[in-house]
C-alpha cells in the first residue's frame, strides 16, 4: 500500500490537523495509526505508522520529546501528531527545529478535537486506499496477464478507475537494479522490509506520472512496478520517456543506492493489443540491461535491429555471423588489450569519421589510423565499403543482444 503522510493533509474533514515541522518529507509511507503515551515507544511499533500522543508522560519535558523524535524517526515511522492542550501546550521550537533537520514530519492536533474521530477518519481513509489500489492491480493484472474475448466486460471497471479506452496506451516497466543482490548484501530478511522498498518505488513511480498529468495506474509484480500509461492525440511519443528518466533520477535521490532500469512498449489503441506493449517493454528492459548496463529507460520505439533480433528464433545462425566477424578480433583484443571492438563500434557510430572518433576514444588520430589498419588487417576488409560496415554493426548488435 503506498499511502503518504500528505495524503492524511488533503483530507476535507481533518481541516485542524496542521503540519509545523518536517514539511520536505511528506512522502514518508503511512501504514497505520497508532496511539501512545509512554517515553519508550519503540517496542510498540513496526515502521510506518502515525504516531498520536497526548502528552500525558512528556509534559513539558523537552528532552523527551526530542529523544522520541529522534527514536521513530531511525524506526522509519510516517510522522508524530501531538495532541495539544493541558499536558503539552505548545509544542517546543526546539522539537519543530529537531523535525525540520530530520525531515521528520511533526503534527499539531488541538485538544477540542476529539482523538478517536481523527484515528477513525485516518483509518478508514487507509482501508479505502488499500481496497482501492487492489482493485487498480486486480484490473491490470486482467488486462495484461489474462485472455478475454470482449473488451465489453472491462470497460466500466477502466471507466471507474480513470483509465480512458479512446487514448492510445502504452506500458512501462520499472525494474529495481540487482535487487536480491541488495537485499542479499544488507541482509534483509523481513518480507515487510522488503514490500515497503517496492510500494516507496511504486509511489515515486505513481507521484511522477499524476505530476506530469498521467492517471497512476500501477501494479508491482516481482520486483517491478509496471504502469499503464495513457497519451492523448496531441502529446508526443516521447513524452513517457522523459517521465521515466524523471522516475529513474527520483529513485537515485530518494532510494539511493538502489537504481532502476526502465523498459516502454508502444502505444496500442485497442485494448487487446496492451499485451503486445508489455512483451515489448519487456524486451526494450532487457535491452537497457544489455546494451545500457542497467540504471537506464530504453524504449521499444528506438530498439531497431534489436526487435528483428528478437524474432529470431535459430540463435545458432546469429552466434556464427557473430563469430565469422567478430572472433578474429576478440582473441586479439584478448592477448594485447588492443580494444579494437571497442575502437570500430565508436567508429562506426560516428559513420567512419575519424576526428570524432578519435576525439571520443580520447587517442591520437594517428593511434586510431594504426587501430583502423589493425581491424582490416585482422578481418581482411575494406572499412570504407558501406556494406562491411553495414555487417560489422550488424555483428556488433548481436554481440549486445547476446551479451558477448
Amino acid at each position: 500500500m503506498s499511502i503518504k503522510c500528505r495524503d492524511i493533509l488533503m483530507l476535507p474533514s481533518l481541516k485542524k490537523f496542521r503540519l509545523v515541522g518536517g514539511k520536505n518529507r511528506l512522502d514518508r509511507n503511512l501504514s497505520w495509526v497508532h496511539v501512545v503515551d509512554v517515553p519508550d515507544v519503540s517496542k510498540w511499533v513496526h515502521g510506518g505508522e502515525l504516531l498520536f500522543t497526548t502528552g500525558i508522560s512528556i509534559k513539558d519535558n523537552v528532552d523527551i520529546l526530542m529523544k522520541i523524535i529522534e527514536e521513530i524517526d531511525s524506526k522509519n515511522l510516517a510522522g508524530l501528531v501531538i495532541n495539544v492542550g493541558p499536558y503539552i501546550k505548545n509544542i517546543p521550537k526546539e522539537a519543530i527545529s529537531l523535525a525540520d533537520r530530520l525531515d521528520f514530519p511533526l503534527f499539531e492536533l488541538p485538544w477540542e478535537v476529539k482523538l478517536v474521530d481523527v484515528t477513525e477518519i485516518i483509518c478508514n481513509f487507509i482501508i479505502k486506499k488499500s481496497i482501492e489500489e487492489k482493485s487498480i492491480g486486480e484490473f491490470l493484472e486482467n488486462i495484461l496477464f489474462t485472455d478475454f474475448k470482449s473488451e465489453e466486460v472491462f470497460v466500466s471497471r477502466a471507466e471507474y478507475h480513470g483509465f480512458n479506452i479512446s487514448h492510445q496506451n502504452c506500458v512501462m516497466i520499472t525494474d529495481i537494479d540487482k535487487f536480491g543482490q541488495y537485499i542479499n548484501k544488507s541482509n534483509i530478511k523481513d518480507e515487510k522490509k522488503i514490500m515497503d522498498i517496492k510500494f516507496s518505488l511504486q509511489q515515486i513511480v505513481n507521484n511522477t506520472l499524476e505530476k506530469n498529468g498521467k492517471k497512476p495506474l500501477s501494479l508491482i509484480r516481482g520486483d517491478s512496478v509496471i504502469s499503464l500509461i495513457s497519451k492523448k492525440e496531441a502529446e508526443d511519443e516521447s513524452l513517457v520517456v522523459g517521465i521515466a528518466e524523471e522516475i529513474r533520477k527520483s529513485v537515485m535521490k530518494q532510494m539511493s543506492p538502489l537504481k532502476v532500469s526502465i523498459g516502454i512498449g508502444r502505444y496500442y489503441s485497442n485494448l487487446k493489443d496492451i499485451k503486445n506493449s508489455l512483451k515489448e517493454a519487456e524486451r526494450a528492459l532487457k535491452l537497457a540491461y544489455k546494451i545500457m548496463g542497467g540504471n537506464s529507460v530504453y524504449s521499444y520505439t528506438e530498439a531497431g535491429i534489436f526487435r528483428l533480433l528478437f524474432e529470431m528464433k535459430d540463435k545458432s545462425e546469429m552466434i556464427s555471423f557473430f563469430n565469422e566477424l567478430m572472433e578474429p578480433m576478440m582473441k586479439y583484443d584478448e592477448s594485447s588489450s588492443a580494444e579494437l571492438i571497442n575502437t570500430l563500434e565508436v567508429f562506426l557510430q560516428n559513420n567512419g569519421n575519424f576526428v570524432k572518433t578519435a576525439k571520443d576514444l580520447f587517442i591520437h588520430r594517428s593511434t586510431l589510423n594504426y587501430r583502423i589498419k589493425k581491424i582490416e588487417e585482422i578481418l581482411n576488409v575494406d572499412l570504407s565499403d558501406w556494406e562491411t560496415k553495414f555487417n560489422l554493426q550488424i555483428a556488433l548488435a548481436i554481440g549486445k543482444f547476446l551479451k558477448y
